[in-house]
């Protein structure tokens, strides 16, 4: 299982690549010193200056309008499928196509 913190480490990284690297940021990743130090990191602005909390990004709800995202209850079915469609094959689980999910919330 991936860590957050891995994950968070291998965006910020990708992202720098696309930046030009200084020698001083090179000099600071060859002594050790990792992201929670870098400046360049920690002086990005936030995503969103003011969230509504109470509320979904337009993205998640343009997704669970065109059914591209799901909800929580949807995931657990969809879950328990897999997990039962997997002990019939002697197995963990069997993973299911995202049309077959589709399918399967459709009944």
């Amino acid at each position: 299982m991936i860590n957050a913190y891995g994950v968070a480490d291998t965006i910020v990284a990708d992202w720098q690549k696309g930046q030009e690297v200084e020698e001083s940021e090179v000099k600071a990743e060859e002594q050790g010193i990792g992201l929670a130090e870098d400046p360049q990191v920690h002086d990005l602005p936030p995503l969103s200056v003011s969230p509504d909390l109470e509320s979904f990004p337009e993205e998640v709800e343009k997704g669970l309008r065109e059914k591209q995202v799901t909800q929580y209850a949807d995931w657990r079915k969809i879950d328990a499928e897999e997990i039962r469609r997997g002990e019939a094959l002697g197995k963990e689980r069997e993973r299911m196509r995202w049309s077959e999910a589709h399918r399967l919330l459709a009944h």
